[in-house]
């Protein structure tokens, strides 16, 4: 067992909901006793930050099985949390705000608005789904390579070494097939030349390697429109342009971008552009120790005695 995780006989790491429960409590309580709509939403982002940390970072030889068990155990404690709405968060924060405010809001709430960055001018609630259909989108579309056809390699490998030897004059064998004859001049046998197969060939080594790698997150299917957008949050974002090397981003501009293309269209519909707060008179530094603050854990505990 490590934090969350349970490793089963089969090599499969399981997430443990019964050890969930007790920080669901706990963050429940915390949503509650949240005084305004940003804390209420950081409390949320970084109770499902210290979730998908804990479930461990997908690497590919888990496969679409990890990735498939943390969208079912994202749904388990949403709906575990938020019962009286079936497990949809965002409408328990677009009723806190309405609340908070019945006055200055007359219409529904933009769904994307409350997903959209606060530098950008949204609340930032965060869409754990759009990263987790990132992972799922990639690991579906990438074929990893397994161990399963290697051994059939190894025969093809071996019998092209055999023709080669067997074509070769026996004088000049040491000069082109050396590594694979004994002292005698004799060719080794099938067994000798997989011996170790798991550490000299590097198709072995390779696709061990892969299999080790964490699964980057897939990204939107890119078009000159989605581009357009991009560049325009990016520039507002980072600072930066859009550029080709799309695959060596981080997972937070991964998320951006699948942010803007599930909820760009509607944040235009809505404001009639994406960049539709002016940068300069957004409050960064009061947004910045936001995003940096971190919560109390033990608030609850001084709290309670």
């Amino acid at each position: 067992k490590w934090g969350l995780l349970t490793l089963q006989s089969s090599g499969r790491f399981v997430i443990d909901r019964q050890a969930l429960i007790p920080f669901l409590d706990e963050m429940k309580v915390r949503l509650t006793k949240a005084s305004t709509i940003f804390e209420w939403i950081e409390i949320y982002n970084q109770y499902i930050a210290f979730f998908m940390r804990n479930f461990g970072k997908c690497a590919n030889i888990l496969g679409t099985y990890h990735v498939e068990q943390m969208i079912e155990t994202f749904q388990f404690l949403h709906g575990y949390v938020f019962a009286e709405t079936k497990g949809n968060a965002l409408t328990v924060l677009t009723s806190r705000i309405l609340q908070q405010f019945p006055a200055y809001l007359t219409e529904e709430i933009c769904e994307a608005w409350c997903y959209w960055p606060l530098t950008q001018g949204g609340l930032g609630f965060k869409n754990i789904y759009l990263t987790l259909n990132g992972y799922q989108q990639w690991l579906l579309t990438e074929k990893i390579t397994t161990f399963n056809h290697l051994p059939a390699r190894d025969v093809e490998d071996y019998a092209h070494i055999v023709e080669k030897y067997n074509q070769t004059k026996k004088g000049d064998r040491r000069k082109y097939l050396k590594e694979y004859l004994h002292d005698d001049g004799t060719l080794i046998s099938f067994d000798e030349y997989i011996k170790d197969r798991e550490t000299i060939f590097s198709h072995w080594t390779d696709v061990y390697k892969n299999m080790l790698t964490i699964t980057p997150t897939s990204l939107p299917q890119m078009t000159n429109h989605l581009k357009d957008r991009i560049d325009i949050v990016q520039n507002e974002e980072t600072d930066m342009s859009f550029h080709q090397h799309r695959r060596q981003k981080s997972d937070s501009n991964s998320y951006i971008e699948w942010l803007i293309c599930y909820y760009g269209e509607q944040i235009e519909s809505t404001f009639n552009k994406l960049n539709f707060i002016d940068s300069d008179n957004l409050p960064t530094g009061l947004i910045m120790l936001m995003k940096t603050s971190k919560i109390d854990w033990n608030k609850e505990k001084k709290d309670d005695h």
